[in-house]
């Protein structure tokens, strides 16, 4: 379980920003990439790597540890969102309007996403060594 608290550490970082950024904005729709995607994004990757350490742990030849290998997908996926939506497109904007703020959290995201993709990569690594 230490492996799943090295990879909830940016999914949990995501959540409280997704839960500031809900209480900043508001509930409305046209800020669904900043508020809705990473609170929903965050909630269902911590539940599918939990399912996931716990597939790899598990004993063999389960039926629901097909749940624990899409709950590793969920992962990956959300770590390319940190990583190209919260990251790389804010830093792609920096030219319309520039902020040393827009900048730090910018490169904050990209190396939070990148940290998550790598401990998604160890996960699926460990479970590969275990068969």
């Amino acid at each position: 379980m230490l492996l799943f608290g090295d990879a909830a550490v940016p999914v949990v970082i995501a959540f409280v920003y997704s839960i500031y950024e809900l209480w900043e904005r508001g509930v409305a729709v046209e800020y669904w990439l900043q508020t809705y995607c990473p609170l929903c994004g965050s909630v269902l990757s911590l539940v599918g790597l939990f399912a996931f350490t716990s597939g790899i742990i598990g004993r063999p030849r389960q039926p629901w540890r097909f749940f624990g290998a899409v709950g590793g997908m969920l992962g990956y996926i959300f770590a390319l969102y940190l990583f190209g939506v919260l990251g790389i497109y804010r830093l792609y904007t920096l030219h319309e309007t520039f902020s040393v703020l827009k900048l730090i959290a910018g490169i904050a995201w990209v190396l939070l996403g990148y940290r998550l993709l790598y401990k998604v990569w160890v996960l699926s690594e460990l479970g590969v060594a275990n068969k």
